[in-house]
């Protein structure tokens, strides 16, 4: 329902704030800490994308829905460095949350990070920043073109 008691069905409502125009989330301090301090060097060179799954999620019983995934390769070797599908309706705080987890379970961090779509941009740039690591927008993203690939592929068998 609206502040007025209306609910969507019944008029038509504008979203409160558009989609993609909220501020950059700044990264947890502590968390982003505790990376500097595990990782004194960096090296190598991610890409990353978000992007929605092909495939359908969801609880049994509920409404399915195509989750989010972040996907980082390391773009020379082709090395899968972190994968993790979330709910769709997941917050920019969530979803960079869910990307500093990958940093968290990778066994090193990257001297740079690639990303293809400003709205990446916006949630690895703070981050990137807050750890030193370069974040670079590229028109495309091979690796992560050759991994999505590789992962439609298996799972349309």
């Amino acid at each position: 329902p609206s502040t007025d008691g209306e609910t969507w069905g019944q008029s038509w409502q504008k979203l409160p704030v558009a989609p993609g125009s909220e501020p950059a989330p700044s990264p947890d301090p502590a968390r982003v800490r505790a990376l500097k301090r595990r990782s004194d060097r960096l090296h190598g060179v991610w890409e990353a994308d978000l992007f929605h799954l092909f495939a359908v999620g969801g609880p049994p019983g509920e409404r399915p829905y195509n989750p989010k995934m972040w996907l980082c390769v390391e773009c020379h070797q082709q090395i899968v460095m972190g994968m993790q599908a979330l709910e769709p309706w997941r917050s920019p705080q969530e979803l960079q949350q869910a990307f500093l987890t990958l940093l968290e379970e990778a066994t090193s961090l990257p001297q740079e990070i690639r990303v293809a779509k400003s709205e990446v941009k916006k949630l690895v740039a703070p981050v990137g920043q807050a750890l030193g690591v370069r974040v670079v927008e590229r028109r495309r993203l091979k690796a992560i073109e050759a991994m999505r690939n590789s992962l439609e592929s298996f799972m349309n068998r």
